[in-house]
């Protein structure tokens, strides 16, 4: 990061598996659509549904999100004809992908692709969205398919998906656990240049209509955080990935003086161990 004029300007690499591209992603959804799905919770127009398939081996992940974004595509536009009387339906929709390494280990398919959406429409309209979904995927469990009324905290149970690509996982204690490398390669590459999320009727309330342009290969140059150290000098600051800090190597000064939680050290004691030692057969 360089800094300038009491200003650090650094680049944000926009990945879908980094946790702090993710997060401002989610902060611009709830910035520029969580009026919309306000709105529609105020109105009692608002459901939140969630379509699912059944899993899948790592092979067939990537042309199944394919057929899932094509189908929800086709259920849209026969509810429009349906429903639309003129108008366009609103909504969101994000793409989420799980793992299970339960029935990874049994050697079944162990990837759950899953779609969350929340639309301005009634309830009988939601099922009837489900019950077209249905119909394209004959194998797929309905007591598996959900539809709920929005609440009021509907935009963060939609948007927070913009960052959820893969799921956390959690042992029986409920400590948090790394998905495997390997896995995590699958889901990313799988959904790569695909849309995890869609807005359908809304345009960005600011007008920003790339702020959560789906584009892997962007960066976005970031020039407004102020400055904490050596603020009236020119500083060039580099990660130093053993102290969890940037240093400034002429002086040794750190930026952030920041060390990681031991909940943090453990997730990433987990995750070096699992790239050096990665598990046999659980990949499903």
């Amino acid at each position: 990061m360089e800094q300038r004029d009491g200003k650090i300007t650094t680049y944000y690499c926009q990945s879908r598996a980094c946790n702090v591209c993710q997060r401002i992603k989610v902060q611009k959804g709830i910035q520029n659509y969580g009026a919309y799905l306000d709105q529609w919770v105020a109105d009692g127009q608002a459901q939140f549904i969630t379509l699912t398939v059944p899993s899948c081996s790592a092979e067939l992940l990537r042309p199944t999100l394919k057929r899932m974004h094509t189908v929800f595509g086709r259920v849209i536009k026969e509810i429009q004809r349906l429903y639309g009387q003129g108008g366009f339906f609103q909504g969101l929709r994000a793409t989420e992908v799980t793992w299970n390494p339960h029935r990874a280990g049994k050697g079944l398919p162990a990837y759950h692709p899953h779609i969350h959406a929340t639309f301005r429409m009634t309830e009988d309209v939601a099922e009837k969205f489900i019950s077209l979904w249905l119909k394209f995927f004959p194998d797929a469990n309905r007591a598996a398919q959900d539809k709920r009324a929005a609440d009021v905290g509907g935009k963060y149970e939609l948007l927070k998906y913009l960052q959820k690509a893969v799921q956390p996982m959690k042992d029986e204690n409920g400590t948090p656990l790394i998905v495997p490398p390997v896995v995590q390669n699958e889901i990313y590459g799988s959904l790569y240049r695909l849309r995890c999320w869609q807005a359908y009727g809304l345009e960005p309330l600011n007008g920003d209509e790339d702020c959560l342009k789906e584009d892997e290969a962007g960066i976005v140059l970031d020039s407004g955080t102020e400055a904490v150290e050596l603020k009236n000098e020119n500083v060039k600051w580099t990660y130093v990935p053993s102290l969890f800090d940037w240093c400034d190597m002429s002086t040794g000064i750190l930026l952030s003086n920041y060390y990681p939680s031991r909940k943090t050290l453990r997730i990433l004691d987990q995750f070096l161990t699992v790239i050096n030692q990665p598990p046999e057969g659980t990949y499903g």
